[in-house]
């Protein structure tokens, strides 16, 4: 045809839906058109939450306790960033959209988090006790649900409607980032108490004065 579809089909998506419509084509292999439309930023602001109350429940904690909630910020961290879709407008936001930057961001995860493994490897039994116990369920829960996802996300075209598949994979990953903001404020409300209650102990106890 003359292309007056896909003139059409690009108006309708950029200016309507504010969205994204992108096309890759290679010479005797065939071509790729993806297509981007905004959500709600219900995931990003659960997400960011959860990372704010991971940090401070990381200030309170000591030991094993510390270690699980930086390791959760960084996997919040990087949940946000897969969820952050923003529209291409200049050179930061297109990088955001390339494999380079998953690459980026899977070397500065690993420049992290294996510095404080290996100063904190007395911690990992403790931690691993507790993440295979059955107050480790809500790991185990969201995982689940993060797995769903991504699984419903893989054969979304095998749905008879395509927005099916989408409702279920944004519907498993709304669930689990829930699930991960729960366990944030329970863990930050029993860091905090933790805290108190420390702080209220060495308050109470003698003070031996030297003479």
């Amino acid at each position: 045809g003359t292309g007056l579809g896909l003139s059409v089909s690009y108006f309708i998506v950029t200016n309507n839906h504010k969205g994204q419509l992108e096309v890759q084509s290679s010479q005797g292999q065939g071509t790729c058109f993806t297509l981007r439309l905004p959500q709600g930023t219900s995931q990003e602001v659960v997400l960011a939450l959860s990372i704010f109350l991971f940090v401070g429940a990381a200030i309170y904690q000591r030991g094993a306790g510390r270690m699980a909630s930086f390791g959760m910020v960084l996997l919040c961290i990087v949940f946000f960033l897969r969820e952050l879709e923003l529209p291409v407008s200049g050179p930061v936001t297109a990088y955001l959209h390339t494999d380079t930057f998953r690459l980026h961001e899977t070397i500065a995860l690993l420049a992290l988090g294996l510095p404080y493994l290996a100063l904190r490897w007395r911690l990992i039994p403790q931690f691993w006790a507790y993440a295979v116990s059955l107050r480790g369920w809500p790991f185990v829960l969201s995982a689940a649900l993060v797995g769903l996802g991504a699984a419903a996300e893989a054969i979304v075209p095998y749905f008879p409607v395509w927005s099916m598949g989408v409702f279920f994979e944004e519907t498993f990953e709304t669930m689990a980032y829930v699930v991960l903001a729960c366990l944030a404020v329970h863990v930050m409300v029993a860091a905090f108490q933790q805290y108190q209650m420390q702080a209220a102990g060495a308050m109470t106890q003698p003070v031996t004065r030297l003479r």
